[in-house]
């Protein structure tokens, strides 16, 4: 439902569902769906046995949904009442205050969210820091857009980059260590991260499950 795959309602459902189906079920949790689009995904695969939800706040009401939301998903620290349900809230790096922003977010009891992909990419440097502030906040935060694969490329950051920065983040690496485990290309320099690490770095969100499933079985992970 989000770019670039921009499915509709009624094939991402069957697309999720093939993908629940599948020997790697374990690596899904939630659908992610904006709040304006709700009612519709309701209306095409109803809430028997539904996959558990996050919402993206996008100024449509969401509260009153029978739909299970287990979590939201907004920009910029919390700016309302969210009864009860994790809140996601996105910080850029790319911004003056985002640190500021992080410990709003934190003070709030809330975690983090950092975009990856998209119109403002950020950089190696960026994301290091954002892994350390997050760190010494105890922060746990979530990953989206530009993590289809596993190892960084010319363009793209990589998941298992950022599992492993975690770990390391979590271990009290500085933020020189954590550039040089993000921008390696050498998946041998690379692992699935800790219990601890991904405490800090707890998931991320992809609109593609089958891509990083075959570029983990091309490097023997899966």
């Amino acid at each position: 439902m989000f770019p670039p795959a921009s499915l509709d309602v009624q094939a991402a459902v069957m697309e999720d569902a093939r993908a629940r189906r599948s020997e790697h079920a374990w690596m899904l949790a939630r659908f992610v769906c904006p709040a304006s689009r709700l009612e519709e995904l309701g209306a095409v695969r109803g809430w028997d046995h539904a996959p558990p939800i996050s919402v993206v706040l996008d100024g449509a009401e969401w509260r009153g949904s029978p739909a299970p939301v287990e979590a939201v998903e907004m920009v910029g620290p919390p700016r309302e009442d969210v009864g009860g349900v994790e809140a996601f809230c996105e910080v850029s790096p790319r911004e003056e205050g985002w640190r500021d922003a992080l410990e709003q977010v934190a003070a709030a009891g809330a975690k983090a969210k950092l975009r990856c992909g998209g119109a403002a990419v950020p950089t190696v440097e960026e994301v290091a820091a954002f892994f350390a502030a997050a760190r010494d906040l105890g922060l746990a935060f979530k990953a989206t857009a530009g993590l289809h694969h596993p190892v960084r490329t010319e363009r793209e950051h990589g998941f298992l980059n950022f599992l492993t920065a975690a770990e390391l983040a979590r271990d009290g690496g500085g933020e020189a260590e954590l550039r040089a485990v993000l921008a390696t290309t050498d998946p041998e320099a690379l692992g699935t991260g800790s219990a601890a690490g991904r405490e800090l770095f707890v998931s991320i969100g992809s609109c593609s499950f089958w891509e990083p499933v075959e570029d983990l079985r091309a490097l023997g992970v899966l």
